[in-house]
C-alpha cells in the first residue's frame, strides 16, 4: 500500500493509457470498462501499478463481478478507495452507529492476496471491547466499493461491565456445572461482547477461552458469561 497521499480523478474517456511526468509527480491514465481514472501520486514511474486496469490496482476486479445478490450489502458506489483511511471513511458515510460508545477498527485486509477481491475488514467495538461477530467489509474495486456487514448491530443494547467476575472463578464455576470439563484446561484469552445477530439483542459481555483438550474432537474456543458463567459461544476445532 502506498505512503504518500493520493488524489483520484473520474473522467469520462476510452483513451488508451499514457504517462506523464509534471512537477515529481507521475500520471497516470487507465481506462475501464465505462470510465478513465486519473491517479496523481507522489513517486515515479515504477508506480504506474496504481493504474486501474493493473492487476495491482485493487488488485485489479470490476464491481460487476460482485452481482447483485449480496445478502449482507449495505450500500454501492462508484467511489474508487485506494486504501484503509478512505474504506473507515466509506464505511462510516455507509451506516451510522447510534452511540459514540460504538466505534470500527479496522482487523484484516486482503491486500497480501491478490487472487481475492480487495477487502478492508473492520469489527465494532464498544466502549474499547470488540465485539465478536459484529464485522463489516469495505470491498474495493477498479471502478466502485461496496460496503457490507452486521447492520442489526445498530438496534442492539450491551451489558455493562459491573458485578462481573474474575475469568479464573467464572471458568470454575463453569466446569462445575459441566463436570465433563477439566478447569486445568481453560485458557484465558481475553474478554469480548458477543453479538448472535438479532435483531434488538441485549449483547452479553463474555470471557473467551481456550479449551486445550488433547483430543482434536474435543479442543474448542469458548465464550462464557462474564456475571452468571453461562456458555454463550462454543466453536469445536474440529467441525463434524
Amino acid at each position: 500500500m502506498s505512503k504518500y497521499p493520493v488524489i483520484i480523478l473520474l473522467t469520462v474517456s476510452m483513451s488508451a493509457m499514457f504517462l506523464t511526468a509534471c512537477n515529481n509527480k507521475a500520471a497516470v491514465k487507465a481506462t475501464s470498462t465505462d470510465t478513465s481514472v486519473y491517479v496523481y501520486e507522489a513517486g515515479s514511474e515504477d508506480q504506474a501499478d496504481t493504474t486501474v486496469n493493473s492487476t495491482k490496482f485493487n488488485h485489479g476486479h470490476s464491481i460487476s463481478e460482485a452481482g447483485t445478490d449480496r445478502e449482507r450489502e449495505i450500500r454501492r458506489s462508484d467511489t474508487v478507495i485506494t486504501d484503509d483511511n478512505q474504506a473507515l471513511k466509506y464505511l462510516e458515510e455507509s451506516i451510522t452507529l447510534p452511540t459514540p460508545d460504538l466505534s470500527f477498527s479496522l482487523t484484516e485486509t486482503s491486500e497480501k492476496d491478490p487472487g481475492a477481491y480487495m477487502w478492508y475488514k473492520f469489527n465494532v467495538f464498544y466502549k474499547d471491547i470488540l465485539v465478536e461477530n459484529a464485522e463489516f467489509y469495505v470491498i474495493s474495486f477498479i471502478d466502485g466499493a461496496i460496503c457490507e456487514g452486521a447492520s442489526e448491530i445498530t438496534s442492539c443494547t450491551f451489558e455493562d461491565t459491573t458485578n462481573t467476575m474474575d475469568p479464573d472463578v467464572i471458568s470454575e464455576k463453569y466446569c462445575k456445572d459441566n463436570n465433563t470439563y477439566n478447569k486445568d484446561l481453560f485458557d484465558y484469552k481475553d474478554t469480548r461482547y458477543f453479538y448472535t445477530g438479532s435483531y434488538k439483542e441485549n449483547i452479553k459481555l463474555t470471557y473467551r477461552y481456550r479449551y486445550n483438550y488433547q483430543d482434536m474432537m474435543k479442543a474448542a474456543t469458548i465464550y462464557l458469561d462474564a456475571k452468571t458463567g453461562e456458555r454463550i459461544g462454543y466453536y469445536k476445532d474440529v467441525v463434524t
